[in-house]
């Protein structure tokens, strides 16, 4: 039988959208692993004043098991970035996390 991959937040927008709805449990209803690039979670909580960040921090650790932060080389290259030249922007970096995280659990298991 074939596992099911699960489901992997490709964008800030869904986490802020759900987080200032205070619906962000609707992530669990497939009952699948929920999979966060540390991009977009990056861009999502980079300022904790902003819409939903502390909303989406709290849900994180209060799900541990079924959510996850997934590690990139496309934040890494990001941070880096940033210490040569605070003003960087994130545009387009959360969906190629995205794209890495997706490639990285095929690659694992192509089952998948």
């Amino acid at each position: 039988m074939t596992q099911r991959l699960g489901l992997i937040v490709t964008d800030a927008s869904p986490l802020i959208t759900l987080g200032a709805a205070r619906a962000l449990s609707c992530l669990l209803m497939p009952r699948v692993q929920v999979l966060i690039p540390d991009m977009v979670y990056a861009e999502v909580t980079r300022d904790m004043a902003k819409l939903a960040a502390e909303e989406v921090v709290e849900w994180l650790q209060a799900n541990r098991g079924p959510v996850q932060i997934a590690p990139t080389t496309v934040y890494a290259e990001f941070e880096a970035l940033r210490t040569s030249n605070p003003q960087i922007r994130s545009r387009g970096r959360g969906e190629r996390a995205a794209v890495e995280v997706l490639d990285h659990e095929i690659t694992r298991d192509p089952t998948r």
